[in-house]
């Protein structure tokens, strides 16, 4: 039995990531981070619309297309100020990457995003997100 405070066992564990319990909450996130990602453009125009950096994420959501089967409408680019090291975000909207093998995932996935070089960061903590960030990383 489900107690206040407890996880609820029957629930599947999200790692840090929830789902919109509703509709109108989960419009209520897209909006914010629609948002959000127009204010960082504003604030730092030289940096988010730099033709390298959007030459780069466009690289991104192509590898993300061929290897996830999906049109560029289901991929989400968001921009992120981060106090003083900006950086889009680009996500697949629902995709399958279970359903792939690791080797797979490694010739049609990781090895197109991982030779776009320094610039970019594979984070997979609880979805597939690539960051491509201004300056190097290290």
């Amino acid at each position: 039995m489900f107690r206040l405070g407890k996880a609820d066992p029957d629930q599947p564990q999200t790692f840090g990531h929830r789902e919109a319990s509703t509709p109108t909450q989960s419009l209520g996130w897209y909006i914010d981070a629609i948002t959000r990602s127009e204010e960082a453009i504003n604030d730092n125009p030289k940096v988010f619309l730099d033709q390298n950096m959007l030459d780069t994420v466009d690289r991104v959501k192509d590898a993300m297309i061929n290897f996830f089967d999906i049109c560029d409408s289901d991929i989400y680019v968001t921009a992120r100020q981060n106090r003083s090291n900006p950086f889009y975000s680009v996500k697949p909207s629902n995709h399958n990457f279970g359903l792939k093998s690791r080797q797979e995932k490694k010739e049609q996935l990781y090895k197109p995003i991982e030779a776009l070089g320094d610039l970019v960061k594979i984070d997979q903590k609880t979805s597939f997100i690539v960051k491509v960030f201004f300056k190097k990383q290290n």
